[in-house]
């Protein structure tokens, strides 16, 4: 294992720490500002279009316009803070479609009402169904582990995007900007690494298993030993588990 944690990619510790210490608008402002290299705009967004249950799962609260990248600040990110303390995603599917017609190009970054979760959301055109929107999230809270949402989250710092497009980051077309955020948020590309990594976890472990020698039934252990420690980190994940307070 030594070996394989030496080979991890390494994890920006700078998004780390703005992801640990996600817990209120501010906070928020300073990842996408310090980290993320996203300019400074934070307006309300008015909700005169909205509908009236739309505009009811928000309560006092209006959108924020929180940041902008790009040409003319074409891309867009947009906070909303919902009323209630669980995110539904019917809610924050209303929401989005009544500002993607206004702003096409951006990012949507939901909380509860305690933020203390939150939900970032890449909306995309089904490749299938141009007239469906995929939305695909990244979830941080503490129930969550980090990791994958810190390497997802660091690709799109607008610095790194406009390095990799050869232009400056006011220079991005939104478009470009989009495509970025498009690939951060593949599913398939995060499912694809987890298991080339959990691949090599579980061959490094059965390899070091001993007092079993016949190949068959170590391969057989380490497949239970997995899946049961699979389930444990569900339970952990659903807030089931618990020890000693923790």
């Amino acid at each position: 294992l030594p070996n394989m944690i030496a080979s991890a990619p390494k994890l920006d510790r700078r998004i780390e720490s703005a992801l640990k210490s996600l817990t209120d608008t501010r906070s928020l402002k300073e990842l996408f500002y310090d980290r993320l290299h996203y300019d400074r705009v934070s307006e309300p967004i008015s909700t005169r279009r909205f509908s009236d249950s739309v505009r009811a799962s928000l309560g006092d609260s209006e959108p924020l316009l929180l940041a902008n990248g790009g040409v003319g600040g074409q891309f867009k990110v947009i906070y909303t803070r919902l009323s209630s303390q669980q995110i539904y995603k019917q809610e924050q599917r209303g929401i989005i479609e009544s500002l993607l017609g206004i702003h096409p190009h951006s990012l949507f970054v939901f909380s509860n009402q305690a933020q203390d979760d939150w939900h970032f959301i890449n909306a995309k055109y089904d490749e299938k169904n141009t007239q469906r929107r995929l939305l695909r999230r990244i979830v941080v809270n503490q129930r969550e582990q980090l990791r994958t949402a810190i390497e997802q989250i660091g690709e799109l710092d607008l610095q790194s995007i406009g390095q990799g497009c050869g232009k400056r980051a006011i220079e991005l077309e939104p478009l470009e900007i989009q495509i970025q955020h498009d690939e951060a948020f593949d599913v398939e590309k995060v499912t694809d690494r987890f298991f080339s990594e959990y691949k090599l976890v579980f061959d490094s472990v059965e390899g070091s298993i001993e007092g079993i020698k016949n190949e068959e039934q170590k391969h057989l252990f380490t497949q239970k030993l997995f899946n049961r420690l699979m389930f444990i980190a569900f339970v952990q994940k659903k807030g089931w588990l618990e020890f000693n307070g923790s």
